[in-house]
């Protein structure tokens, strides 16, 4: 008893029931706002996190993640008048599906700095396409008055669903660290020869953690437009990115130090 009532977990339990609590004791529009794009950048942090800490995959184009998914949920709602909702869904399963084909199957016959320099090339040449293709993103605008998940949403409505989201979110990858994938992963990313003298399929395992980290961050795409009910080219930045991996830095529970330290990208 002593044991599942430590130090850590009563401090994350008061935290959720004060982030839970808030807009109903206080209500900030602008805490409100704020909040809500940390947890949109938490689950952004801890999936790049579950990439290149956890199974030692560099990966630098993240954003394009989530710019994928934000960019076909918006056009599914606004031009298709697809229900958002289903909109989300749609965006995180193609997001999976290009990420899976474009940069988890090339990755197999790729390591280390390798695979970062994919992934930054992908995520570059996303905002060219996207200003290309105008008629259906707006160009270099971006894409605008996307609806909200449903009509006359206010901020606090908002709010629940991203938190929603979010404790859904880090949830799964709690139990995906936990399992046996988890360990595979971990396996991967420490040593991968004795990683495969061990049993794991080191191929299988990197497009699953393409797979499950593009997923996710499309889906959370999805809600971040729908949140705002605006996306542009400019969301993929360098600026945004850097967000991400400070969150990772700074928050503390990183494995992505143990990676970088190790000198086996550079």
């Amino acid at each position: 008893m002593n044991r599942f009532w430590d130090w850590k977990k009563i401090a994350i339990a008061a935290a959720l029931v004060c982030l839970a609590l808030y807009p109903v004791v206080h209500g900030s529009q602008y805490i409100m706002h704020v909040t809500i794009m940390f947890f949109i950048w938490g689950v952004v942090a801890s999936l790049w996190n579950l990439l290149a800490g956890y199974a030692g995959v560099l990966s630098l184009g993240n954003m394009a993640f989530l710019l994928i998914g934000g960019y076909t949920s918006g056009i599914l709602s606004k031009t298709f008048g697809v229900s958002p909702w289903f909109a989300v869904l749609i965006a995180a399963l193609a997001t999976m599906i290009a990420v899976t084909i474009i940069l988890a199957l090339p990755a197999l016959r790729l390591t280390g700095i390798y695979i970062a320099l994919l992934t930054i090339v992908f995520s570059d040449a996303l905002p060219s396409l996207l200003t290309q293709t105008r008629k259906f993103t707006g160009g270099a605008a971006g894409l605008k008055e996307i609806p909200p998940f449903w009509p006359g949403m206010e901020r606090i409505h908002a709010y629940y669903v991203v938190f929603a989201v979010f404790l859904i979110i880090l949830a799964l990858i709690y139990r995906i660290t936990r399992s046996n994938t988890g360990l595979a992963f971990q396996a991967m990313r420490d040593d991968e020869d004795l990683a495969l003298s061990l049993g794991v399929n080191l191929y299988l395992e990197k497009i699953k953690v393409f797979a499950v980290t593009s997923f996710f961050t499309g889906l959370i795409g999805g809600v971040y437009v729908h949140y705002l009910g605006s996306i542009s080219p400019a969301t993929n930045s360098l600026e945004s990115f850097m967000l991400a991996i400070c969150m990772i830095f700074l928050g503390g529970g990183s494995r992505v130090t143990r990676v970088l330290s190790s000198g086996r990208f550079f």
